[in-house]
């Protein structure tokens, strides 16, 4: 028979995780996190038991994850003994690689704001903000119109440096990465410009890209930013016509659903739709839910996961078109071997407003072991490439 651990919002790591309820003197029951039975199964197989399958059965909740799981080849099993991580029977339990702040005060107005220490230490800081499962908008300048989201918004590069450079590995070099705006529109004054990044969209508008801005000087309408976007790549260089944004400036908080991140006091600030209630506010901790983790010599073995629910916001662009997940910061991994239906598990988005929820649908027909990540937007740099066309 098949040797189950449970775990639930209401679990304890500290308990054996073979109860899915807590036991009546409250000394027993699930575990808390996918940590402890993953460790459970570990401890269970140095002791003898890789002869019976094991399961993981994850009950109703949304579980927060501080840290990746990570599964190795020691965590698979056998065809006749496999490790198997689902949903209870009846349950749809969610995982998250987001972080619900709370601790608000009041600001100026209807801004409210909290202290996040981890951010001032340096130790994270992210680019998104959930409001009751709604992705809110960064502090910006230009705003955008919501009778016209798509193209509203937008200021326009009237010059840049970047035209009189046009060797693409040494322009760093030669010129700063300055560019002129059009005079159509003003920003306000902003007392740390450092901290704002630059959202545009240079050369022949094929991608975006985040930046950070260095310094801005408004007599004369120019923006300096602190490294040149896409800079190996000459096909991106900054010409007039370029469209941008400047994003994270605390004056441009003006308006519901607004927020900015100082990152040297950790202060977030938020103007939110509504008032907010404990657990409304997430942001994202962690940029890789699950990581299968395999060798060339040998896969993670009759590993499988199903029936359990990913929410993936930093898959969802910009003008919230359906399309298939593409992990970043993939390792090596396997699930399973070239024979076994239920360890292929693409991921299939299901629209749900401006969030997907990911279930994992076996395919019909076999495919070569691959490997799953599930992305949060939390802001490293080798994530600031988000592509945006249009």
């Amino acid at each position: 028979a098949a040797t189950s651990f449970y775990v639930s919002p209401r679990g304890n790591d500290q308990w054996t995780g073979r109860l899915p309820t807590p036991s009546a003197d409250g000394h027993d029951g699930p575990f808390a996190t996918l940590t402890a039975a993953r460790d459970a199964i570990r401890r269970a197989k140095s002791a003898g038991g890789a002869a019976a399958a094991m399961n993981v059965m994850i009950l109703d909740g949304t579980y927060h994850l501080a840290e990746t799981l990570v599964l190795t080849a020691e965590d698979g099993g056998t065809a006749e003994a496999p490790v198997s991580y689902m949903a209870h029977p009846g349950h749809h339990p969610v995982l998250s690689g987001g972080r619900v702040i709370d601790g608000w005060k009041s600001s100026s107005g209807r801004i409210i704001e909290t202290r996040l220490p981890e951010v001032k230490a340096g130790a994270w800081r992210f680019r998104q903000l959930f409001f009751r499962g709604e992705r809110q908008t960064r502090a910006r300048w230009p705003n955008q119109s919501p009778a016209d989201p798509l193209y509203s918004g937008w200021a326009f590069v009237e010059s840049s440096t970047d035209e009189q450079s046009k060797a693409p590995k040494t322009r760093a070099k030669l010129v700063q990465p300055t560019f002129r705006f059009t005079a159509d529109q003003t920003p306000r004054a902003w007392k740390h410009p450092e901290l704002a990044e630059v959202n545009i969209v240079p050369g022949y508008c094929w991608l975006n890209e985040i930046t950070p801005l260095k310094t801005l000087n408004p007599s004369t309408r120019t923006f300096t930013l602190a490294r040149w976007p896409f800079s190996a790549i000459d096909e991106f260089n900054i010409i007039p016509g370029n469209r941008f944004c400047v994003e994270n400036m605390r004056e441009e908080l003006d308006q519901p659903g607004e927020w900015s991140l100082d990152s040297t006091t950790g202060t977030l600030s938020f103007w939110p739709p509504t008032n907010v209630r404990p657990g409304d506010v997430i942001a994202p901790v962690i940029d890789t839910l699950i990581e299968l983790r395999g060798t060339a010599e040998r896969t993670g073995g009759k590993a499988i996961i199903e029936r359990v629910g990913i929410i993936d916001r930093k898959a969802v662009d910009r003008h919230d078109q359906v399309r298939q997940l593409q992990p970043r910061r993939l390792r090596r991994a396997a699930l399973g071997d070239a024979g076994d239906q239920r360890a292929r598990w693409p991921l299939q988005p299901e629209r749900l407003g401006d969030l997907r929820r990911h279930r994992l649908k076996p395919r019909a027909e076999p495919r070569p072991p691959h490997r799953l990540a599930a992305a949060l937007g939390r802001g490293d740099d080798d994530a600031d490439h988000v592509g945006r066309n249009g």
